[in-house]
């Protein structure tokens, strides 16, 4: 199910995760963190075309201070 809306929505559905990315509450980070990853390794050819966008939003986490969020975006 995931696959079929981002494959019709990928434009929305990137910009809500990076949405959730840059949100203060922990959890929402995470979930966002676990369902690009989902996107990243069951879709590559999917969201090619997103890919940079993703990848930028990802880098801001790098220097990440909260340890949950840090280990997640790790992996």
């Amino acid at each position: 199910m995931l696959l079929f809306v981002a494959g019709h929505f990928l434009d929305k559905v990137v910009e809500l995760l990076i949405q959730q990315l840059k949100n203060n509450n922990d959890r929402e980070r995470v979930k966002a963190l676990f369902v690009i990853t989902h996107l990243v390794n069951s879709s590559e050819n999917l969201i090619r075309t997103r890919i940079t966008t993703l990848v930028t939003a990802l880098r801001s986490m790098l220097g990440e201070h909260n340890v949950k969020v840090k280990e997640v975006a790790m992996l």
